[in-house]
């Protein structure tokens, strides 16, 4: 009866920290969106080097 009492408790906190984790989650999402959007540009940045050099036949 004692472990059951203890398994409830560990999961009762652990449902706690999952709701903390989820307020704490939308941060990082953000955080991920603007990643995203500055890797886009990156890539597309150098899309456009390389064919500018292909235009001009450096590579």
């Amino acid at each position: 009866m004692n472990m059951i009492k203890h398994n409830m408790r560990e999961r009762n906190t652990d449902f706690k920290t999952l709701e903390m984790s989820k307020v704490d989650r939308i941060k990082p999402l953000e955080e991920a969106e603007r990643f995203r959007k500055v890797l886009w540009i990156s890539m597309l940045g150098l899309g456009a080097i390389v064919l500018i050099l292909t235009y001009f036949k450096v590579i």
